[in-house]
């Protein structure tokens, strides 16, 4: 009896010794009582007034990504087909060019927001929740009456936008600068198609019909036919092997621009040379190598984008020092005076005073 007695008082401390591990500091709390809205959303987030999908997996972020991808889900193929449109409207607005004509900072916070978090202008993590093992939940919301008249809103002044862009004088029209204001517009175009379907599925504010609005499409041929008519001519001295011409002339075609064209009323000027360069006590030979560009508009006579690059390089000969020089240049311009010429075009749409 007195075994007995002994182990069942063992078996109590044991017992006790486990609780008191279990909540102890550091030690994973039980979860708390999953939230109504993870079994039925609806029942929290009535349709009549809320759009409201919930995502889950691993881990947080993948949760919230998966409750937004949800929530564009829930407005139709033709809204996942044409998220790449509303990429292009956002990747306008963080350039600031369409932000111009935004005043109301709600919005331009709601569009820089659905950027970042890749979902629908007007979406939000409203709450979220850890089963305290191995899932994740995110609640993603959209309120209906709210985003209605952001949508509504955005609607409006894309079609003053568009408007700004395409109206202007033929010479203002077939430059640089046309080329870039029209190809903008078609990405406004788009991002509007794609607000006023969003707009149809949330109700409440009228939207306009597909015939009211502006034509993407109609946009960009008439870039595509401003574009044969300014080809960029690239003019490159001192270059046997045509490798710097090739260099500008690809970066110039990644624009959309044509390269060539001796009567053309814009051209790339660009002047190369090296010089040798000694050093003491040094086995290699070395050249200083010196580039320097200009983007000229014959029309006007101005110099619309000045451009230098200089440096040093070696090797075993003045020729191979030369050769690596290039290579150098190559890569400049390709990085240093891509991001300059983007930088210039960019400038040239105008923005709201």
């Amino acid at each position: 009896m007195l075994k007995v007695v002994k182990l069942l008082i063992f078996v109590l401390a044991l017992c006790a010794l486990c609780a008191g591990c279990a909540g102890s500091p550091g030690s994973r709390p039980p979860p708390k009582d999953e939230p109504l809205w993870i079994g039925d959303v609806d029942q929290v987030y009535s349709r009549l007034r809320y759009m409201a999908t919930v995502g889950y997996g691993p881990s947080r972020a993948v949760a919230e990504k998966e409750a937004f991808a949800s929530m564009i889900s829930v407005f139709g193929q033709t809204v996942r087909v044409d998220r790449q449109s509303i990429v292009g409207y956002q990747e306008a607005l963080l350039q600031d060019t369409v932000a111009s004509y935004i005043r109301d900072t709600e919005i331009t916070s709601a569009i820089k927001t659905s950027a970042g978090l890749d979902t629908l202008i007007g979406a939000e993590i409203r709450d979220y929740w850890y089963d305290g093992r191995d899932t994740h939940y995110a609640l993603a919301v959209m309120e209906k009456s709210k985003a209605a008249a952001l949508y509504s809103d955005l609607v409006s002044v894309n079609r003053e936008i568009i408007g700004n862009l395409t109206t202007m004088t033929d010479g203002e029209k077939y430059s640089l600068g046309g080329y870039v204001r029209f190809l903008l517009a078609a990405k406004v175009a788009d991002g509007n198609r794609v607000f006023v379907n969003i707009l149809s599925v949330l109700g409440g504010a009228a939207a306009p019909s597909s015939r009211e609005l502006a034509d993407a499409e109609q946009f960009r041929l008439e870039a595509q036919n401003i574009v044969h008519r300014i080809p960029v001519d690239v003019l490159v001295d001192n270059d046997s092997s045509g490798r710097i011409q090739g260099a500008f002339a690809a970066v110039i075609g990644k624009k959309g621009f044509l390269s060539g064209g001796q009567d053309s009323r814009y051209v790339l000027d660009v002047t190369l040379s090296f010089s040798p360069v000694e050093l003491p006590d040094r086995q290699n030979k070395f050249v200083r190598y010196e580039l320097a560009a200009k983007l000229l508009d014959r029309v006007t006579g101005n110099v619309l984008l000045p451009y230098t690059a200089s440096g040093r390089e070696g090797h075993l000969t003045v020729s191979e020092a030369e050769n690596r020089a290039i290579r150098t240049l190559e890569t400049e311009i390709s990085d240093a005076w891509d991001a300059a010429f983007s930088a210039y075009l960019d400038s040239l749409v105008p923005q709201k005073n």
